[in-house]
């Protein structure tokens, strides 16, 4: 009995010990709120370079003389994306295509890397 009653202080204070341990790094952790979350997505995204996309459509001049891909047809006109090459794409004007690049989707803008007949 001796025995048990001297490793019983021992014993607590292990116990203790862990659960201070255990508790104070989720202490110190803040709540992740929305404007975290969406800050950190946007971090990751930034970090990461965009894949290049194959985009099929017909390169059309638009009435302010600027070459864009045409890629369908709606009821208010036509929907499609600005080129970035517009070297590469004269040579492919009222043509068919397949373009290969980078979508900029805050500007609608094709960051072309390549463009084939199709």
């Amino acid at each position: 009995m001796k025995t048990f009653k001297s490793t019983a202080p021992l014993a607590a204070l292990v116990a203790l010990f862990f659960a201070v341990s255990l508790a104070v790094p989720y202490a110190s952790a803040r709540p992740l709120t929305h404007a975290a979350v969406i800050s950190a997505t946007q971090q990751a995204q930034q970090q990461q370079p965009a894949q290049p996309q194959e985009f099929t459509g017909k390169i059309m001049q638009l009435k302010n003389g600027q070459l864009a891909l045409v890629t369908g047809k709606t009821d208010k006109g036509y929907s499609g994306h600005f080129l970035d090459d517009q070297d590469t794409a004269k040579k492919f004007v009222d043509k068919d295509v397949k373009v290969t690049g980078t979508l900029d989707a805050s500007t609608n803008t094709i960051h072309v890397t390549n463009i084939k007949g199709s």
